[in-house]
């Protein structure tokens, strides 16, 4: 680490210190609010896969269906 880059990472302790944050407690939450979204993001992904299932299988499924109904 160079020593400007040192130098920035004591400031922001030192910013942190005064102002009475907890760097350790600001992580967390942020990394709780990255998890969460990714749960969103992920359950979105599978509504929306599960959709275009239903929408692109459903015609086959009804044409199948009705294939299947013995002629008389």
């Amino acid at each position: 680490m160079s020593a400007s880059e040192e130098a920035g990472h004591n400031d922001a302790a030192k910013a942190a210190a005064i102002l009475g944050i907890n760097a350790a407690a600001v992580d967390e939450n942020i990394l709780k609010r990255a998890r969460r979204a990714a749960r969103v993001a992920t359950a979105n992904a599978k509504a929306f896969d599960a959709a275009l299932q239903l929408a692109e299988f459903k015609p086959a499924a009804v044409i199948t269906m009705s294939n299947d109904i013995p002629q008389q």
